[in-house]
């Protein structure tokens, strides 16, 4: 008795043979087909347009937008304002004082002579006019001071003197203060008992200083 085969065959060699046909058979025509295959791919990939990369060839390209002129508001000038002219204030001489001064002891007198009359220590106001004498000195001595001062002057001519009441040569010197500015008497020697007039002036009607000779 012929014993059986322990192989487990599950196909037949007849059906290796079919199926390696249809192999053989499929690979050919894929090989036949594969170039009409790429060529169908490649055709429907867009190509980009060379001159308008946004659009594919065989599309118009847009014009390029040119872009309008820019028009510049007309400028329209701004007024300038215009200032007025500040008015400005003159100062008169409608306020003097006179300061006369000397280093050493002695008694000088200060005399002032104006168109309403004679100031001195002996008549240091008058009446009905303008100015006093403020400050009498009779003793001397470093920076002796006499003082004459007169608000509002009278016009007219005026005169400033110093007298020596002493018994030695004094060196008496002055300055004359007023809004304008003030005037300088240099120092002069004054002889005892001698009166030496160091200032002469002039006042309008309008406080105007005139400096006389």
């Amino acid at each position: 008795m012929r014993r059986k085969s322990g192989e487990l065959n599950i196909f037949s060699m007849s059906a290796l043979d079919l199926f390696a046909s249809a192999l053989g058979a499929f690979i050919l025509i894929t090989l036949i087909l594969m170039p009409y295959y790429k060529k169908e791919v490649l055709s429907e990939t867009p190509t980009t347009c060379p001159v308008c990369p946004t659009f594919t060839c065989g599309e118009m390209c847009p014009m390029p937008t040119i872009p309008e002129p820019t028009v510049c508001p007309e400028v329209v000038p701004i007024p300038t304002p215009v200032c007025e002219p500040t008015p400005t204030t003159e100062l008169v001489d409608n306020l003097m004082v006179y300061n006369m001064r000397w280093n050493v002891s002695g008694d000088i007198d200060l005399h002032v002579y104006t168109p309403d009359g004679h100031f001195s220590y002996e008549n240091p106001t008058l009446p009905g006019a303008p100015g006093e004498m403020t400050l009498d000195n009779i003793d001397g001595g470093d920076n002796s001071l006499e003082i004459w001062m007169s608000y509002s002057p009278t016009p007219g001519d005026y005169k400033i003197c110093h007298k020596n009441l002493a018994s030695n040569t004094i060196t008496v010197a002055g300055v004359l203060n007023k809004p304008s500015g003030p005037v300088a008497v240099a120092p002069q020697p004054v002889r005892p008992d001698a009166m030496v007039c160091a200032l002469r002036f002039r006042i309008d009607s309008d406080y105007t200083f005139t400096q006389l000779n």
